[in-house]
């Protein structure tokens, strides 16, 4: 019985460690839509082929995300990935939503000042963790934010948003 219950014990552990486990995913091959899996990679500028961010995963564009200036991230169904950073990019980019989509955050959100946020979608904050980071870079946005997660996050800048635009602080603390 013992041995059952160590064996019980340790197996939720693993659940545990296994399922809060971000994979770190890369967008690569310029213009396309955050859900086709040709342009995620497990490596910056890598071979494409791996998953559609998940709660789970952290995703970054950086220098090998874009060939030329204004390619375009296009959200066309519902998104989701736990951190997201544009910190890394070296040509002009657009992030691009309608206003029918979401994209729902389970950590930090970091923008660029080279990006055009054309995201016109509800930005959801879902984290359940405390220490995440908020950081516009002053970019405009155009969508309604809203933090719903039990988390807290950080403003490392300015929020300015499109005039009649909301920020909502459903749960969790902003500061």
């Amino acid at each position: 019985m013992k041995n059952l219950k160590r064996n019980i014990l340790l197996s939720l552990v693993l659940l545990l460690v296994t399922s809060t486990y971000a994979t770190n995913l890369y967008w690569i091959g310029g213009t396309g839509n955050w859900n086709d899996v040709k342009h995620w990679s497990l490596t910056s500028g890598g071979l494409p082929g791996n998953a559609i961010p998940t709660l789970n995963d952290n995703v970054y564009f950086d220098q090998n995300s874009f060939s030329v200036e204004k390619q375009t991230v296009r959200v066309t169904e519902n998104a989701v990935c736990r951190d997201i950073d544009w910190s890394g990019i070296d040509d002009k980019a657009i992030f691009s939503a309608a206003a029918s989509k979401n994209i729902q955050v389970y950590g930090s959100y970091i923008l660029s000042p080279l990006l055009n946020n054309g995201f016109k979608g509800q930005t959801i904050f879902s984290s359940q963790q405390n220490g995440n980071t908020l950081k516009t870079a002053g970019r405009i946005i155009i969508g309604d934010l809203i933090f719903d997660g039990t988390g807290s996050w950080t403003l490392d800048d300015n929020i300015t948003t499109e005039e009649n635009r909301s920020i909502k602080l459903l749960q969790g603390s902003l500061s």
